[in-house]
């Protein structure tokens, strides 16, 4: 054989590889391996064996749907996967395998391929793809200026969740052992230290799962962003608590007054996740969650859906998607809806005190006034 021959067989046998997405089998290697991330080996403060049994099976899930998307030659193979998933853990699934997208188009990554192989394509998990996505550039070496970049190219309300995703990371990884990356999220650019602190706050809801008040004191270590963490905390515990409220009703009790608009509207956020997640699984979770509770989380839902609707109506050509400008308009007018009809924590929804205005906490007639 001729070495012409050769290279031409050479070329043929790459085109195979690249065409089928056999290549990808030689990715496994550098996958997350079982025992990676573990509540001894992250040093959590988690002792319960119901905690630490949901602690593990969220990080199976997000670490078997990242070695799926990097390891199977289609995309139909890490969806299998994710959807071979128990319903809880499922969203998690799909945020790992959001993570190794850059891995799995390479070298063909963009933000546009990103939303066709995720958020469009499977908008169940919408909120958890992009937080995946900037978990990515977190694990890649902290490149936030290469992260601003991709965000410009996505969605311009739901791209800032990938600095939600940035600052996961750094709490769930660096917390202990990196404290100055940590730190550095304080810097980041604009509305993004915000975002990347109400990842942070996520994170500190695992490591502090069973010790509250050192939950409290990581929360206000933040400083100025003491309100995003808290924000985060919220989220964490009414995403990974809702078949079992209760169980995170006993951390947000204790949170500072202070902080507990930001608490409702993470735990917002969390359960219109949940709604799009699985509608079976969220209305049979609601059930649980008894009449008063409920009807303040549908209210919830509906007012969010709402803000999200107006705020990608309005065009201001002063607003741009990488300083999270649509982002931090959502949150900013849910929190003040929130804090003014929902009885914390979700105890129960304000009655009215007129057509437009309802009671805020702390008014004589608004105590124990869940409908």
């Amino acid at each position: 054989m001729t070495v012409v021959g050769i290279a031409i067989g050479v070329v043929l046998v790459l085109v195979v590889l690249f065409l089928t997405g056999a290549w990808r089998i030689a990715m496994r290697p550098f996958g997350i391996r079982d025992g990676d991330m573990t509540v001894e080996k992250l040093g959590f403060r988690v002792s319960d064996e119901a905690d630490v049994a949901l602690v593990h099976g969220i990080c199976r899930a997000f670490g078997g749907g990242f070695n799926a998307c990097i390891g199977e030659r289609s995309d139909s193979g890490w969806e299998r996967f994710s959807d071979s998933q128990d319903v809880h853990f499922r969203p998690f699934a799909d945020e790992g395998a959001a993570m190794g997208y850059a891995l799995r188009a390479m070298p063909f990554a963009t933000p546009g391929g990103f939303e066709a192989c995720f958020p469009r394509k499977r908008p169940a998990h919408v909120y958890l793809h992009y937080v995946g996505l900037g978990f990515w550039y977190a694990m890649r070496g902290a490149q936030f200026e290469k992260l601003v970049r991709v965000v410009r190219g996505l969605d311009r309300l739901h791209g800032g969740l990938c600095w939600d995703g940035y600052g996961f990371k750094f709490g769930f990884f660096d917390y202990e052992t990196h404290a100055e990356r940590v730190t550095a999220l304080r810097d980041l650019p604009g509305y993004a230290a915000h975002v990347a602190h109400q990842g942070l706050g996520r994170s500190l809801w695992f490591r502090y799962m069973d010790d509250p008040a050192g939950l409290v004191e990581a929360v206000g270590a933040c400083g100025a962003f003491a309100s995003d963490a808290a924000s985060g905390v919220g989220l964490a515990v009414a995403f990974t608590t809702i078949e079992r409220i209760d169980r995170g009703m006993v951390v947000l009790d204790l949170m500072p007054e202070a902080w507990r608009a930001d608490v409702l509207l993470g735990m917002c956020f969390a359960f219109k996740a949940r709604s799009l997640n699985d509608r079976a699984y969220f209305e049979a979770c609601l059930e649980r969650m008894g009449p008063k509770r409920a009807e303040a989380v549908v209210r919830s839902i509906s007012e969010c859906d709402a803000v999200e609707e107006s705020v990608r109506s309005e065009v201001d050509g002063a607003l741009t998607v990488e300083d999270c400008a649509y982002y931090r308009r959502w949150r900013e007018r849910l929190k003040s809806w929130l804090g003014e009809h929902i009885v914390y924590a979700y105890e129960g929804v304000f009655d009215c005190a007129g057509p437009e205005q309802g009671l805020k906490p702390g008014h004589p007639s608004a105590l124990g006034a869940g409908v």
